[in-house]
């Protein structure tokens, strides 16, 4: 009997273990604005909303949704909109063959900001 309980703490301390060491951090996706609700459903109410690019710690997963912590507190979000990856900052390819065109109607005055079309 003895050995057989200390089994089941072992078992169970192996699995608090694992459980934790699935945290990991996940980022809202750029472009998103991700409402964060109470239950992993949008039948649970909204109680904060992320901004684009938030990294989050994630948890449990559960029909689409993952349980996330953030400052402490706990909320579930849509998993489709969270990625595995920070945001990348958009860095447009290089053109060197481009110019910028010129357009003749349009002449800056020399003091100020107006444009007139000639």
């Amino acid at each position: 009997m003895r050995k057989l309980l200390m089994m089941g703490v072992v078992a169970a301390t192996a699995t608090l273990g694992a459980v934790g060491a699935e945290a990991s951090s996940g980022w809202v996706k750029q472009g998103v604005s991700l409402n964060a609700r109470s239950g992993p459903s949008t039948g649970y109410p909204v109680v904060h909303t992320f901004s684009s690019c938030t990294e989050l710690t994630l948890g449990q997963w559960q029909n689409g949704w993952v349980q996330v912590s953030y400052n402490y507190q706990n909320y579930w979000v849509a998993g489709q909109y969270v990625a595995n990856h920070a945001c990348q900052a958009y860095n447009p390819p290089h053109n060197p063959g481009y110019q910028k065109p010129h357009n003749p109607g349009y002449q800056q005055p020399s003091g100020g900001t107006t444009y007139k079309k000639y």
